[in-house]
């Protein structure tokens, strides 16, 4: 294999967070080595995000992935298994990829790996998307120095770059603001009557409200739907990623806790306000919204968090107050100069 490989192979089979996570540092790659070929192997339900990454080459579905190695197509020089499967694992050893980057504390990873990263993210505090960079700096050089991870999340939107969209006529101060109050039992979630409250604030003002949300989630936010005021728009479950992301690019403002929707929202340079719990791997420093207009709310973390939270009932989201998460709505961060 040559020195810089000239083709890799990302592996990152989890949600659309978790994937995007992933895109400063495949940006920073393409900066370091332009004639590099990035590929990435992703769940369906987050292929056409990935698609719209423009370090992205070529997206791949983990079976399309398998037949193809079955076919005999031609080998990457190396392949990063953020997260992987066991199948992809061994299809890749069978592949012969010359450099298989894995991580040593997953059993799974021994027998297929041969260069190795060594890290527990439990107690970790780096951004997530510096954590990723760690396999890359397994190969590649100059590395990043954790810092230097700012300028990264500070970018301009790019999600909509390669299909931009026009902004819908409003009124002067009218904001669009999408809510989407689930997280599809992936995390902790803000209570449904503090959205509810939120919601009503913002409609007493004048500002278009939508909700938004996953087609399982219709049955849950059925009744709590019903008692929103009138005009205030339904979107839950109506439109597929792809829509949803240009849905989302529209917006002024989108309010979420920490889900797949609210990255995007940062992506694409919209005012993202995300509502965190406040413990390490799940918390605001981990998982900070990348984009140019973030803000991010946290109350301060009991003693009684780690014990007695869950998703649906956390004491710590519930100390974020409807009233704070307005201001933050309706005083979005300034870009700044060349950000």
């Amino acid at each position: 294999m040559p020195e810089a490989p000239r083709r890799i192979l990302v592996c990152r089979i989890d949600n659309l967070g978790d994937v995007l996570m992933v895109f400063p540092a495949l940006r920073w790659l393409k900066a370091q080595h332009p004639a590099l070929r990035i590929e990435m192997v992703v769940r369906d339900y987050a292929r056409s995000l990935t698609e719209r990454c423009p370090w992205v080459d070529r997206v791949w579905a983990p079976e399309e992935l398998v037949r193809a190695i079955a076919a005999g197509e031609p080998a990457p020089d190396a392949v990063f298994h953020l997260q992987s499967t066991r199948e992809l694992l061994r299809a890749c050893a069978r592949w012969r990829v010359p450099v298989r980057v894995g991580n040593l504390l997953r059993s799974a990873h021994w027998l297929h790996c041969n260069r190795w990263v060594m890290f527990s993210k439990r107690h970790m505090q780096e951004h997530e998307s510096a954590i990723a960079w760690r396999f890359f700096g397994a190969v590649f050089t100059p590395r990043l120095a954790p810092p230097e991870w700012s300028t990264w999340l500070q970018q301009d939107g790019w999600l909509t770059h390669k299909q931009p969209m026009p902004a819908p006529a409003s009124q002067p101060g009218r904001l669009r603001v999408l809510i989407h109050p689930g997280s599809n039992g992936n995390g902790r979630q803000w209570p449904l009557p503090h959205y509810a409250q939120l919601v009503q604030w913002l409609h007493e003002r004048g500002h278009a409200v939508a909700i938004t949300g996953a087609p399982a989630e219709r049955a849950a936010l059925q009744d709590w739907l019903a008692c929103l005021p009138m005009g205030v728009e339904n979107l839950v479950g109506r439109h597929s990623l792809t829509e949803f992301i240009d849905i989302i690019a529209q917006a002024d403002c989108l309010v979420a806790s920490g889900t797949g929707p609210l990255h995007v929202a940062g992506a694409t340079g919209v005012h993202a306000v995300g509502i965190f719990p406040p413990r390490t791997p799940i918390g605001a420093l981990r998982w900070r919204p990348i984009g140019p207009r973030v803000t991010t709310l946290q109350a301060s973390e009991p003693a009684t968090c780690r014990r007695t939270c869950s998703n649906l009932d956390c004491t710590c989201m519930t100390a974020v107050a409807p009233a704070d998460v307005l201001a933050a709505v309706l005083q979005p961060p300034e870009i700044k100069p060349g950000g």
